[in-house]
């Protein structure tokens, strides 16, 4: 655009901001076509268009000729009004691509552009000058004071991130949606002065609510629910969502290297899902592979409680006790899951039936702590369309344990316990329960040989297929008034 605007200038032709971006953008995709998909670039180009279109119109401008004199004033206008309105406005024109992409925006992004904004414009600035001053000394203390700047930017970028309202899931909506959302912004700056301006807004704004009618009544009229055992490595991390829309996570997978599975995995996930807060975290047992995202979890995704099993809160790992400290530090309950407990939810599949959907805990038995992993928390999930046992590390052990009360096992899908090691899935808990599908939920390749060979035959000789999420990626079962429909996604 720089560019652009200087030959404009030695041609004597007067700039035209909009022109510029346009000529800009052209040139851009001319070099290189499929730069039109990079989201850097769709975001890029929609926050300029929409601070060119609407940068002028703040509101906040006054005309009172004593607020325009007054100093006061004069340093909220220029450094938090401006950059309220610019925040606002990039958002709202970036809205459509942020909501696609990722499924979210960042509502106190206008609090931390008023730090960011200033810093960045004064980086820019220094980074022009660099490119354009001959004498290499000076150039690089421009450079310098670009970095600085930028790095400081990048601080304070890092610090507003880490709260838990820096993110906020927005959809997933149809691109349709999408596109009348952008046409709405383009058309409210012409509200005052175009009568078909107005009356596209009145009429996408009728159709927005339409739909979000539509969406209500479909879910009441038709619930549903589904599980989905997530690819998240040699680990655990169940995501539930209840025919109300309530969603839980029962354990919260491994971390691989730096890298955090909340942040890699489990958070792109939920906004793709259009998860706004989760009900609860269920860890079924205190073994990394099976916590590890949950401290980066609660800090940075709105949670409202954490289940664990009463025996985890003697346990002295200090990973562990992590988890416990943040859930302290963000308010949120601490509970324990034993045998008997329910989770109960009540809807009406048509007019005239009314059907439930229960979570029902299985194990472990109260005031009894055993091995860790014979210990965890099984969790037995019923309604409308079908059933699903969730183990977590449940061992042979665990299952007789099981297996010497009165419950009822018989399930449709069962998730193996200990990803199909052979320290679980006993014939006879296999016969107990009877499932139409086996998941297990591993790493590839994995060092430990998950499934293990005898569980996989087990299976095979009891006609029971298996889906692996080293194979298959994620695994989601969705349940409605028809049954239960299985997809996977690498």
């Amino acid at each position: 655009m720089f560019t652009v605007v200087q030959l404009g200038q030695l041609f004597q032709r007067k700039a035209d901001s909009l022109n510029s971006l346009g000529v800009a953008l052209l040139i851009l995709t001319g070099i290189d076509p499929q730069i039109l998909w990079n989201v850097g670039f769709q975001l890029s180009a929609s926050a300029t268009a929409g601070i060119i279109a609407y940068g002028k119109r703040s509101p906040f401008t006054t005309q009172n000729e004593a607020l325009k004199k007054n100093p006061l004033w004069k340093f909220l206008e220029n450094h938090v009004w401006s950059a309220i309105w610019i925040t606002l406005v990039a958002t709202a024109s970036t809205a459509p691509f942020l909501i696609w992409s990722f499924h979210s925006l960042s509502p106190i992004s206008i609090v931390g552009n008023i730090f960011v904004v200033p810093l960045v414009s004064l980086g820019m600035q220094a980074g022009i000058f660099a490119l354009l001053i001959p004498i290499p000394i000076v150039a690089s203390i421009f450079c310098q004071a670009a970095g600085f700047l930028f790095r400081l930017s990048a601080f304070f970028v890092g610090r507003i991130s880490a709260i838990s309202m820096a993110s906020v899931t927005v959809g997933p909506f149809p691109p349709w949606i999408l596109l009348l959302f952008g046409i709405l912004v383009i058309s409210v700056g012409a509200w005052k002065r175009n009568a078909v301006a107005r009356a596209t807004v009145l009429c996408i704004l009728l159709t927005f609510g339409m739909f979000c009618i539509g969406s209500e009544v479909q879910s009441k009229l038709k619930p549903s629910w589904k599980v989905a055992v997530l690819d998240i490595g040699q680990g655990d991390c169940i995501f539930v969502q209840s025919p109300q829309g309530n969603a839980y996570l029962v354990d919260v997978g491994v971390n691989t290297g730096k890298r955090n599975v909340a942040n890699d995995k489990i958070i792109p996930f939920l906004q793709e899902s259009g998860i706004r807060k989760l009900k609860g975290i269920i860890v079924t047992h205190p073994d990394l592979d099976h916590f590890s995202g949950a401290t980066v979890l609660m800090r940075e995704f709105p949670v409202e409680n954490l289940w664990v099993q009463e025996c985890s809160r003697i346990t002295e790992k200090p990973e562990w006790l992590a988890v416990l400290n943040v859930a302290k530090e963000r308010n949120i309950p601490i509970q324990d899951l034993r045998r008997g407990m329910l989770f109960l939810e009540k809807s009406h599949q048509n007019l005239n039936k009314l059907t439930s959907w229960e979570m029902r805990i299985l194990h472990p038995d109260p005031y009894h702590c055993g091995e860790t992993n014979s210990e965890s928390i099984t969790i037995r999930i019923s309604g409308v369309g079908g059933s699903i046992l969730l183990t977590g590390d449940l061992t042979k052990e665990g299952e007789r344990e099981i297996l010497s009360t009165d419950i009822p096992l018989k399930t449709d899908i069962l998730k193996l316990g200990h990803h199909g090691s052979k320290t679980s899935s006993s014939r006879e808990f296999l016969e107990a329960v009877a499932p139409d599908v086996a998941i297990a939920s591993n790493g590839r390749h994995n060092k430990f040989h998950h499934p293990h060979k005898q569980v996989v035959e087990r299976l095979d000789s009891l006609k029971i297929p298996l889906w692996n999420t080293s194979q298959k990626g994620t695994v989601q079962v969705d349940f409605d008034e028809s049954g239960y429909r299985i997809t996977s996604a690498l």
